[in-house]
């Protein structure tokens, strides 16, 4: 005669059923958000970008379709060079790829530096050119923090005591490499985690002679200052992005 399953047997049965059809709602989920991207990204999924490209297909979905539709068409493919200052692991280079016949990524992290060469080799995209630093006024070493669950949100602490020193490289001198063969640079990102009005300044002249189109993240404090500095080399058009949804961006 066997005996009476146990509660615990009960609710270890329960959570393996929960388990299941989760994973199963997910594997629905994934192929459904593959469906809408053309890029395929390798990520972390408890990281803060990691869940979103799980759940959406892409981070900043929306901002990346602007650019394509609004900027990118402006101007021809052949000689066009993009500058993502803050790559991370990639999702917005591979956004930019199609409509350059380069993209300089910038990205000093060694653990994104990873995830971003295998996306770019997994999705074969071959007219990127990595630098595996971060930019500044000065070539210096400098403190480097990677706040935890949050793989994109390290950032440059001049005064930190944190063990890990990682390379910054200024702006103008790294860039002139890469403006080679008639190419012109024709649209910057930065998201330097607070650390973009050092990138500006250390990427002045080369802003100054090639006026391109800049997307930066502006928080608080930091975005009037990196503001000012484009002010102060001669820019005066701004448009600025939010989220306009209360909505969960799932439900968007």
């Amino acid at each position: 005669m066997n005996p009476l399953p146990s509660l615990a047997d009960e609710s270890a049965l329960l959570r393996k059923l929960i388990a299941h059809a989760m994973d199963a709602l997910l594997l629905r989920w994934n192929a459904r958000v593959g469906a809408r991207t053309s890029v395929q990204l390798a990520c972390f999924p408890r990281d803060w970008i990691g869940r979103a490209i799980i759940v959406n297909g892409l981070y900043e979905r929306e901002l990346l379709a602007t650019l394509r539709e609004v900027v990118f068409t402006r101007w021809p493919r052949e000689g066009a060079l993009a500058l993502d200052v803050g790559a991370n692991i990639g999702n917005h280079t591979l956004s930019f790829a199609p409509y350059f016949e380069a993209v300089v990524a910038i990205e000093p992290n060694p653990v994104a530096l990873h995830l971003l060469r295998a996306n770019l080799l997994f999705n074969g995209v071959a007219n990127v050119e990595v630098e595996a630093c971060g930019l500044g006024v000065a070539d210096a070493e400098v403190a480097f923090e990677v706040p935890a669950g949050n793989l994109g949100g390290g950032s440059f602490r001049p005064g930190s005591a944190s063990v890990i020193r990682l390379q910054v490289r200024r702006c103008d001198v790294l860039l002139a490499a890469h403006l080679h063969s008639g190419r012109t640079l024709r649209f910057v990102k930065i998201d330097a985690e607070d650390f973009e009005p050092l990138v500006v300044r250390g990427l002045g002249e080369t802003l100054a002679a090639q006026r391109p189109v800049v997307a930066f993240e502006s928080n608080g404090g930091v975005g009037s200052v990196t503001k000012a500095e484009f002010d102060r080399l001669g820019y005066r058009h701004y448009a600025v992005t939010e989220r306009a949804s209360a909505l969960p961006r799932a439900l968007r």
